[in-house]
């Protein structure tokens, strides 16, 4: 069973990919697509990554508007008194939506409590430890984000309120 996909809004120029296969450059529909989860990933000249997670269910065409927004690379939620990586609950993640509304939103982690410890020692020091660096440029090769963020819940708060912390992403500083 196939499918297809029909992309509109800025794809003029842009590289187009599935499943991270470079697929075509500016087309509009994606043809010959089997059912099953996809990414497809729109990534303009001008800069801008557009990613979405596609399901394809059924021979009808499906259609997505591509609009670019900063891209930003969500590392994960992490509990400020336990120095570890937490799973948000679903109200916590749908305050986390809420507040990253206005950036393509792209969920990773790296090797969850270190890169706690990593982001808060890049802040003081101005510089990514090696091993952090090396990680974050091969996941910056594959999404191409703009900034990298982080939540920390706060310690006093009963309704595990948090909060988050960017970083515009370079090779080898944090800012």
């Amino acid at each position: 069973n196939i499918a297809s996909i029909e992309l509109f809004g800025e794809t003029e120029g842009a590289r187009i990919y599935i499943n991270d296969q470079l697929y075509a450059m500016g087309k509009k529909i994606i043809e010959n697509i089997c059912f099953g989860d996809h990414i497809i990933k729109v990534v303009n000249p001008r800069g801008g990554v557009w990613t979405k997670r596609v399901r394809v269910d059924s021979n009808r065409r499906i259609f997505e508007e591509v609009v670019f927004k900063p891209s930003i690379l969500w590392l994960g939620l992490y509990d400020a008194n336990a120095d570890y990586y937490t799973n948000p609950g679903i109200d916590e993640f749908n305050r986390l939506l809420e507040k990253l509304k206005n950036y393509n939103v792209i969920f990773d982690r790296i090797s969850q409590s270190s890169s706690y410890q990593a982001l808060f020692k890049a802040s003081l020091t101005g510089a990514y430890p090696p091993e952090f660096t090396a990680s974050l440029n091969e996941l910056h090769s594959k999404y191409h984000f703009d900034v990298i963020a982080f939540g920390i819940l706060d310690p006093l708060s009963i309704d595990r309120e948090f909060d988050i912390y960017f970083y515009h992403y370079s090779h080898d500083k944090p800012y």
